[in-house]
């Protein structure tokens, strides 16, 4: 074997050896991540985790939605209530006391409560229930 086609072959064998662990490394990867849904999906759809805030001058509440498993930080300040829709999962929350508390949520729950700050958000794969 000449050596230009040695050097090809080996090319090619390490362009497939590293295509196969690409797909080994992606293929590991969980196909979710949680998500914020878009403010019409949130307004008029259920089932989404989603938090209730209004800020101290406002007269009107807001609310942001989020979708699919994993973790965020929300970084949401004056929430005033959550439903967790067809959620589990907790989150970590600041109401003003100087400390900071996990709250876990089974799916279907709705509170109105002041929770203050909301810093991470947790929801849990399908199936999962909140330890």
């Amino acid at each position: 074997m000449k050596d230009s086609s040695m050097k090809t072959m080996k090319r090619r064998l390490a362009a497939i050896a590293a295509g196969a662990v690409t797909v080994g490394v992606i293929g590991t990867v969980p196909a979710y991540a949680i998500n914020e849904v878009n403010i019409v999906r949130c307004t008029f759809e259920s089932g989404y985790f989603g938090v209730r805030f209004q800020e101290p001058a406002a007269t009107l509440a807001a609310r942001r939605c989020f979708a699919n498993a994993g973790e965020m930080n929300i970084n949401q300040k004056y929430v005033n209530g959550f439903s967790s829709g067809n959620n589990a999962g907790w989150f970590i929350y600041a109401p003003g006391d100087g400390s900071e508390y996990r709250h876990c949520f089974p799916k279907n729950q709705v509170i109105y409560k002041y929770y203050g700050h909301i810093y991470e958000l947790r929801i849990n794969p399908p199936g999962t229930p909140c330890p």
